[in-house]
């Protein structure tokens, strides 16, 4: 329990109306961060006035009371009266029953009440009747996500003010004072608006050759010459074009190799284009025939022949086609 000379107690107060006669009320004491007072022992009694069907009509004051201590340094402490249905709340007073200790004033931070969606929020100033140790509030000044009506602060609906507050990628959920976006998969909140994740940026994308971002998500790619392992896999194989292609034209040999293949041409043929071959026309670069007793005739299989001039004949005697 607090000691008696403890001084100044700091209150952030939440009264919420449901149905009914129910309210429940918030207090939160200063952690000593801006006064002197830490806590205090005192009974401390709670008093809400409202409009109701044009009448003014009040609680009465109840304890605020519960097990463990109370107003303690730092605390925040929920409690909750049943009393009468005051309709529109209009203010709430505060007391204790005696008072131990030095100043005279409540120091709070701020109040804040709530009744059907409609809220109040008040910073601390200088409070009516405070050497009877009463504080009332029945006014405010609009704070961050609030805006004022008809004398109170009534929580803005930031969601219905500004529908894109959370970008086309986020929901925005309301907050008494302020807002939440809840961003769809993919997505995070920068500056307060849901953006695109760019995946390819992180470290741990997974993609052995190529990650491509797109909008909420991203994909990976193989690089030329390579598939995926497996369907929907982040990891590539070599593709053998030889055997799923066929992209080379007979004579022409298919090679494969790690990311790409080659048409490979037979003796007497030469390239025409990657995927086909043509013959040599052996007769107008290299042969073995003998100008002056044969003449070269170019065959169109990749060979050539020597045919003998008149007066010539094969000669039996050469492995090749001599003529004498």
């Amino acid at each position: 329990m607090a000691k008696l000379y403890l001084v100044a107690i700091a209150f952030a107060v939440f009264i919420q109306s449901s149905r009914g006669k129910r309210y429940d009320v918030w207090t939160k004491t200063t952690d000593g961060s801006f006064h002197r007072g830490f806590g205090t022992n005192d009974n401390v009694f709670i008093s809400v006035t409202g409009i109701k069907d044009g009448k003014t009509v009040e609680t009465g004051f109840h304890q605020l009371s519960g097990p463990g201590d109370r107003f303690e340094k730092g605390n925040l402490d929920k409690f909750i009266i049943d009393t009468s249905d005051v309709g529109k709340i209009t203010s709430i007073t505060m007391r204790r029953e005696k008072a131990y200790v030095i100043d005279d004033k409540w120091h709070l931070e701020y109040v804040k009440v709530g009744d059907g969606g409609i809220w109040s929020k008040i910073d601390y100033g200088d409070w009516i009747d405070s050497t009877g140790h009463r504080m009332k509030v029945s006014s405010c000044e609009p704070q961050p996500g609030t805006k004022k009506k008809n004398g109170y602060c009534e929580d803005l609906n930031e969601c219905n003010e500004n529908p894109s507050i959370c970008g086309v990628d986020g929901k925005c959920y309301n907050l008494p004072g302020t807002y939440e976006c809840l961003c769809k998969p993919g997505f995070e909140k920068r500056d307060g608006v849901c953006k695109d994740i760019n995946e390819c940026a992180q470290p741990n994308h997974g993609c052995q050759d190529k990650c491509v971002n797109t909008v909420g998500s991203y994909r990976c790619e193989c690089n030329l010459g390579f598939k995926p392992l497996t369907a929907g896999s982040k990891r590539c194989k070599n593709i053998n074009e030889c055997q799923e292609n066929r992209p080379c034209v007979s004579p022409a040999v298919c090679m494969d190799t790690v990311g790409s293949y080659y048409c490979k041409c037979p003796d007497g043929y030469e390239a025409d284009g990657p995927h086909r071959c043509k013959d040599v026309n052996e007769c107008m670069t290299f042969h073995e025939c003998d100008y002056q007793t044969s003449e070269c005739v170019n065959q169109p299989v990749g060979s050539y022949t020597c045919k003998c001039r008149q007066g010539f004949k094969p000669s039996l005697k050469s492995p090749r086609l001599v003529c004498e």
